[in-house]
C-alpha cells in the first residue's frame, strides 16, 4: 500500500501558452529526469526572471521531487524516511502557496492545467505524510479540472496522465484509504487508468517519460508484469543514463526475468557505473562466482544500509554462496542468523544438497542462455524426480528458457506441469508467465478459465490485477 501512495497523484506536464511544450520546458525536465540538476536549476531560474507563472512553479515542483528521488537513494535506510518527509514538507508549503494564489483566477486552458498538476503534487507530498483526506480532496480537486479539460479539448493528451494515475489507484486501495476515498466519491477503473498512462506514454508532448516511470512503477512493482516494464525501463535508462535509480532498477529487473547474459552484457557496458552491492551481490549469485558474491554481502550487511526485506535475503544468500561452494563450517554458521522462514528454505536444500547444486547450475545455464549445457539437462527429469520441490524448479527453469527463446507452446506445457506439481513455491511465477503468453496468443477458453481459478487460490492482489488482462480480452 505505501508503495501505491507513493506514486499516487505524481504528474508532470508543461504546455506552452500556445499549446505546445518549449524547447527550454523539454530540456528542464529532460535535465532533471538525468539528475543534471544544476544545469536544470540555471535554465529554471532564467525563466523565473522573465516573470512568474503556473508554468514556472510546475516546473520547479516537478525537478525538486526529482530530487527528492535521487536523495531517498543517498543516504542509509534509516534515514530515508526523515529525509523525504523533511523535503516533502517544504515542497507541501510551496504548493499550497501556489495554489492560494492562483485558485480564485480566471485562467486559460493551459494555466488550468498547471493549477491541476499542481493539486496532484500537493495529492503525492499529503499521501506520502498519511494525510489521507487531504490527499484525496487534493487528488480528486486537480482529476476534475484535468476532466473539464480534456472535455474542452479531448486532444489534450498530457492532461490524461492524472485522470489514468487517479483511475489505475483508486481502483487499487484498500483498508482505511479506501474507506477515505469513498467518503469523498473518489473511484475508478485499473483498465481505464492503464489505457490512459499508455496513451500519453506514447502520444503525451512532454509527460511521455513520467508516464512511462509510472506504467513501470505499477506494472513492475504493483502487478509483478516485468514482461511490459522491461522495455519501458529500457528506453529510460537509453534516455536518462546518469539517473541511477533507472539503471539499477534495470539491472535488476534483468536477474528477475533470468536474463543473466543482458545483465552481464549491461554491467559490461557500464562498467559498473551507478550499479548497487545489493544487486552486484545477487548478479554474481546468480552466475555462480559465489566468492564475489560474497565479497558484496559481506559489505553491504556490514555497513546494513539496504531495505530490511533486502537485508535479511542478503543474508540468507550469504548463506547459500558458502552452501554452493561447500563450505559446510559457515554455510551453518551464519544460517542461525536467519529468520525462521530462511532457517526452514536452507533445511530443506541441505537434505538434498547434490540435487539442488544441479538445479541451481541449471538455472545458471538457462540464464545465460548456454544451449550446450542446457541441451545436457533436457532429458534429467528422472535426475530431479524424487524431489517435489526440485523438479517443479526444473520444469520452471525449463520452462523460462523456452519462453525466452519464443518456444512458447513448449513454454506453456512447462509452466501449466509447475502449477500443477508445486502451486505453493511456483505457482506465482508460473502464472505471470502464463498470463503473459495468454494475453498475446489467443489459446482455448478453459485453459484461460483453469489459469484464472488457479490465481484465485493464490491470494497475491498483484496478480490478481495483472490477470485482468486475460478477464479484458476474453470478455469474462
Amino acid at each position: 500500500m505505501n508503495k501505491i501512495i507513493i506514486a499516487l497523484f505524481s504528474i508532470s506536464i508543461i504546455i506552452s501558452a500556445n499549446g505546445k511544450p518549449t524547447s527550454t520546458d523539454k530540456k528542464i525536465m529532460d535535465l532533471s529526469m538525468n539528475y543534471e540538476f544544476d544545469k536544470a536549476d540555471e535554465l529554471l531560474e532564467e525563466q523565473f526572471q522573465s516573470g512568474e507563472s503556473l508554468k514556472n512553479h510546475f516546473l520547479y515542483l516537478s525537478v525538486e521531487l526529482m530530487k527528492i528521488l535521487k536523495a531517498e537513494d543517498e543516504v542509509p535506510h534509516s534515514e530515508r524516511k526523515a529525509t523525504k518527509e523533511k523535503m516533502n514538507q517544504r515542497l507541501i508549503q510551496y504548493a499550497e502557496e501556489v495554489v492560494d494564489k492562483y485558485e480564485d483566477d480566471e485562467l486559460n486552458i493551459y494555466d488550468r492545467f498547471y493549477l491541476a498538476s499542481i493539486h496532484g503534487v500537493l495529492g503525492r507530498l499529503y499521501g506520502v505524510n498519511r494525510s489521507w483526506m487531504s490527499a484525496f480532496s487534493s487528488g480528486k480537486e486537480g482529476r476534475n479540472m484535468m476532466e473539464d479539460i480534456i472535455e474542452e479539448n479531448p486532444e489534450f493528451v498530457d492532461a490524461y496522465m492524472l485522470v489514468g494515475m487517479l483511475n489505475y489507484y483508486a481502483d487499487r486501495m484498500g483498508g482505511i484509504t479506501e474507506f477515505v476515498a469513498s467518503i469523498l466519491g473518489l473511484s475508478g477503473d485499473r483498465n481505464i487508468g492503464l489505457e490512459y498512462l499508455n496513451k500519453v506514454e506514447e502520444e503525451g508532448a512532454i509527460n511521455n517519460w513520467q508516464a512511462a516511470m509510472m506504467l513501470i512503477e505499477l506494472y513492475s512493482r504493483l502487478e509483478g508484469n516485468k514482461f511490459e516494464s522491461l522495455p519501458l525501463l529500457e528506453k529510460l535508462v537509453n534516455r536518462f543514463p546518469e539517473n541511477k535509480k533507472f539503471v539499477n532498477w534495470l539491472f535488476y529487473e534483468y536477474l528477475n526475468l533470468h536474463q543473466l547474459d543482458k545483465a552481464s552484457e549491461f554491467l559490461t557496458e557500464r562498467n559498473n557505473k551507478f550499479i548497487n552491492d545489493y544487486a552486484e551481490a545477487l548478479y554474481f549469485h546468480e552466475l555462480g562466482d559465489y566468492k564475489k558474491s560474497n565479497q558484496y554481502y559481506e559489505t553491504l550487511l556490514k555497513e546494513n544500509s539496504t531495505w530490511p526485506w533486502a537485508y535479511e535475503n542478503a543474508k540468507f544468500l550469504r548463506v547459500m554462496n558458502f552452501f554452493f561452494l561447500d563450505d559446510v563450517e559457515n554455510a551453518e554458521k551464519y544460517s542461525s542468523d536467519l529468520t525462521e522462514e530462511y532457517k526452514e528454505r536452507f533445511f530443506k536444500l541441505k537434505k538434498e544438497a547434490e540435487t539442488f547444486k544441479e538445479i541451481k547450475k541449471f538455472k545458471t545455464a538457462v540464464g545465460l542462455n548456454k544451449y550446450n549445457i542446457i541441451n545436457s539437462y533436457m532429458n534429467a527429469n528422472e535426475q530431479f524426480s524424487s524431489s517435489r520441490t526440485a523438479s517443479a524448479q526444473y520444469h520452471f527453469y525449463l520452462g523460462v528458457h523456452y519462453f525466452r527463446n519464443d518456444n512458447i507452446e513448449n513454454a506453456e506445457m512447462e509452466f501449466i506441469k509447475v502449477i500443477e506439481m508445486n502451486p505453493e513455491d511456483l505457482g506465482v511465477k508460473s502464472s505471470r508467465y502464463l498470463i503473459n503468453i495468454y494475453k498475446n496468443k489467443t489459446v482455448e477458453l478453459e485453459k484461460v478459465e483453469w489459469l484464472l481459478d488457479e490465481i484465485d487460490d493464490y491470494d497475491n492482489d498483484g496478480l490478481d490485477f495483472f490477470a485482468q488482462d486475460l478477464e479484458l480480452k476474453y470478455d469474462l
